[in-house]
């Protein structure tokens, strides 16, 4: 990520809420259509649940237990984020929560990415099978960090949220 982005400005998730994102698998879909539309525009629950799909009564539910979090804040119904960004730890405890969203972000962008798009090359799927060695994968991975860096600092314009799924591992059990 860009030197400009301080610790500061990251909610780094708690030991103690994990038991509640598993038990709410779309309570993190909610913190991020929070975090991406926030900053530029004025974002309430019902736009929330009409962008997630998600029943009003159910969103209502998770900012409440995400503003006890102080992970978002209301004022006059406006919803924000408290910091610029929300951080799930790559750490052994936390790999759940993290599957259940790449999981649930991937199978969400492959129900409405469409053909035409991916021909315009507005939209990108590729599953790709190889083999590799150990510094073809390092080289690999060292790759799509620098671009997910690359997206990362991009100017957050436009009025759709776009989503990026990467996986990349063995294929086969070794």
């Amino acid at each position: 990520y860009s030197q400009a982005v301080q610790i500061d400005d990251h909610y780094v998730i708690q030991e103690s809420q994990i038991k509640k994102f598993l038990e709410t698998p779309k309570l993190w879909e909610v913190a991020s259509v929070i975090s991406v539309y926030s900053l530029r525009a004025d974002i309430t629950e019902k736009d929330v649940a009409r962008l997630t799909g998600i029943p009003l009564a159910e969103v209502e539910e998770m900012v409440e237990w995400l503003r006890n979090e102080n992970l978002v804040i209301a004022q006059k119904g406006i919803l924000k984020r408290k910091r610029k960004y929300f951080h799930i730890p790559n750490l052994e405890e936390f790999r759940a929560i993290r599957d259940q969203n790449f999981l649930h972000a991937s199978q969400a962008l492959l129900k409405i990415i469409r053909t035409q798009d991916l021909m315009d090359k507005k939209a990108y799927r590729v599953t790709l099978v190889r083999r590799l060695n150990e510094a073809q994968v390092k080289q690999t991975v060292a790759e799509i960090d620098r671009v997910v860096a690359k997206l990362m600092n991009l100017p957050a314009e436009g009025p759709d949220a776009f989503v990026c799924t990467i996986a990349i591992g063995h294929r086969y059990t070794p």
